[in-house]
This record gives C-alpha cells, structure tokens and sequence, in this order.
C-alpha cells in the first residue's frame, strides 16, 4: 500500500505523553483541508496497521513525532513477563535455603497470577533447570501428581510433573 508524501518542516516541540492519534493531529494541525485525504490514509487503526520495526512514513513532520515500535503478540507479551519476573526471583532468593521463602517472593507470586497461562512455561523450566516449580504448579491447577515417597528428590518430581504436563496435553 502507497501513501502519498509530502515534505515539510516543522519546528514544534515533540509532544510528551500524547496518544499516537495526538501526535499526528499535531504533526498535520497546520495542513490544508485539500490534505485531509492524506492523514485520513495515514491513519489506520490498530488491527489494521501494526508497524514493523523498520517501517516508516516518509514525512519528516510526522517521523519526528513517532518513533513506531513493534507490537508483542499477547504470548510474546507473557514470555517476556515471564522470563522478567524468572529472572528477578532467581537473582532474589539464589543464596535462599527456606522453601517458604523462595516460594513466598513477590516475583514467584507474579508468576502464579499469571494462572494457567503460565504452566507450559514453567515446565519448559523444569524441564532445562529444575528449581522450585512445583508450589507454583500446585497453586495454578490445583493438583499435585508428585507421589509422598519421592517427595525430596527434585528430579523425579520434575519429572513426574512433565509427564504429567504432558499427559494434560501443558507440553
């Protein structure tokens, strides 16, 4: 799709905290009616247009105004979430010996919130790096497939909980 460019100067501040449909009402304020066709084009809505990062429009008016970045996908969205608050409990309990506090950290209970959405993500864990998953996995589906006599042993659990997870069609 080709949209018409045209080239002009302008010398206004760039706008803090303003929508995008803010910045290009303020990038085009000063142009004619006879332009209207060409905002009216440049403007899609959100499903319609989704920038990539190496996508731009060729009116330096408007490329001073936005900076486009690409959208996540909502599982992009959760993995990057994930892997953040992974990382911050990691870092934060690492010298830990209490199982109640390792598994009472703030970043471990974000993780939990994020609810059954969470659960191929953290056997994907378990599966690379067994830690302590399984309060997490108990908490979000309400069932715990680790038999009492191998309690202890973190590999066997870890492995009791993939071939569960795979079994529930988690991985």
């Amino acid at each position: 799709m080709a949209y018409e460019t045209k080239t002009r100067v302008d010398t206004k501040p760039r706008p803090t905290g303003c929508s995008l449909e803010e910045m290009i009402s303020n990038a085009f304020e000063d142009i004619s009616e006879t332009d209207d066709k060409l905002v009216t084009s440049l403007w899609k809505t959100e499903s319609e247009y989704t920038p990539s990062p190496y996508s731009c429009w060729n009116d330096p008016g408007i490329n001073k105004y936005l900076t486009l970045k690409p959208r996540l996908s909502k599982s992009a969205q959760l993995e990057t979430t994930f892997a953040a608050s992974r990382d911050r409990w990691r870092e934060e309990t690492e010298f830990y010996s209490s199982i109640a506090k390792i598994t009472s950290n703030q970043n471990y209970l974000e993780i939990i919130g994020m609810g059954e959405q969470a659960v191929p993500l953290i056997l994907h864990e378990l599966e690379e790096r067994p830690s302590h998953w399984f309060v997490a996995l108990t908490a979000i589906l309400r069932v715990d497939p680790v038999p009492q006599e191998i309690r202890g042993d973190m590999r066997k659990m870890a492995d009791m909980w993939l071939e569960y997870g795979r079994q529930q069609g988690w991985i």
